[in-house]
């Protein structure tokens, strides 16, 4: 995994309960768990759902997701096969 790029992708509007890449279609946030109530929240934080902003990009590599700042991008990070 070492050698695998950061893929970028550019956030679009939620539609439902899922908020996609506006390039490529992949889905970044899906909050059907937690609008049936399987998803714990820790006593103290918010328990609603939550959303990127639109607009954001946003870094994935397996299963970590990075907000990336407003910079070109690092010689890791790709954007998504739909922005290209």
């Amino acid at each position: 995994m070492d050698d695998e790029p950061w893929i970028v992708h550019t956030t679009a509007a939620p539609v439902g309960l899922k908020q996609a890449c506006a390039a490529c279609g992949h889905v970044l946030q899906d909050n059907t768990a937690h609008a049936e109530g399987r998803v714990a929240v820790p006593e103290g934080q918010s328990a609603e759902m939550t959303w990127w902003p639109v607009g954001e990009r946003i870094a994935q590599l397996g299963i970590c997701t990075l907000v990336l700042p407003d910079r070109p991008l690092d010689p890791d990070e790709r954007l998504c096969a739909g922005a290209n």
